[in-house]
């Protein structure tokens, strides 16, 4: 589980990694923050999984904790620019990356529905969205950065 982790892992920070940011940095550009340094540098090998947090004032709870509730905060849901395309899930792990100068993120494991309105997996009725549970997608790609 945790090779698995870390590989995806290594392939997102090695997209985001960048000698061009740290030339930046070393010539004081101001477009070059900490917060970009730090996360174009790979993470120092440490995170911490949770079964709930709070991110920019909305709590997230594992499902597996979620069912504990009388309340639900397990649900994600995930939109394209325009909101053409919806992707809803439910979270079952969060993942706490660190990395230098302090730096740390959130990384959501999810269990995602397919929600595509031409195989009629969704049914949008008013204000209420059912979705077809028994019906997976993204199975090999399960991760999302929280915002």
């Amino acid at each position: 589980k945790l090779q698995i982790y870390y590989l995806i892992l290594s392939t997102f920070i090695t997209k985001i990694r960048s000698l061009w940011i740290a030339f930046l940095r070393a010539n004081g550009d101001p477009n070059a923050t900490n917060d970009l340094y730090a996360l174009s540098q790979f993470s120092d090998d440490r995170y911490t999984s949770w079964q709930s947090c709070i991110v920019n004032a909305f709590r997230f709870r594992c499902k597996e904790h979620d069912d504990k509730f009388t309340t639900q905060c397990s649900g994600v849901c995930v939109g394209d620019e325009n909101d053409e395309l919806v992707y809803y899930g439910v979270l079952l792990e969060v993942l706490e990356l660190d990395f230098i100068l302090g730096r740390n993120v959130f990384m959501f494991r999810c269990k995602w529905y397919n929600t595509d309105p031409k195989e009629k997996k969704m049914v949008v009725d008013h204000d209420l969205t059912s979705i077809d549970i028994t019906s997976k997608l993204y199975v090999e790609e399960p991760f999302i950065l929280s915002t």
